[in-house]
């Protein structure tokens, strides 16, 4: 009878679950910034790139008619 208060000491002084959670808890925050940061950076990007490409097409249409 002995053990048990031992083991029940041992099993409450564990913190490796604890860390694995926390370690799960920090993985889960950054992939939440990574998905506000996509989502409000996104839209500008997608502007970048049609810009870009009205800029390219414009440009090569000129090159094609002073041919």
């Amino acid at each position: 009878m002995e053990k048990i208060p031992a083991n029940i000491k041992k099993f409450y002084s564990n913190e490796g679950g604890a860390t694995a959670i926390e370690y799960g808890l920090i993985a889960a925050l950054i992939v939440i910034v990574i998905i506000a940061s996509i989502a409000l950076v996104g839209g500008d990007v997608q502007g970048l790139f049609e810009s870009t490409e009205d800029d390219v097409t414009d440009v090569v249409n000129d090159a094609l008619r002073k041919m």
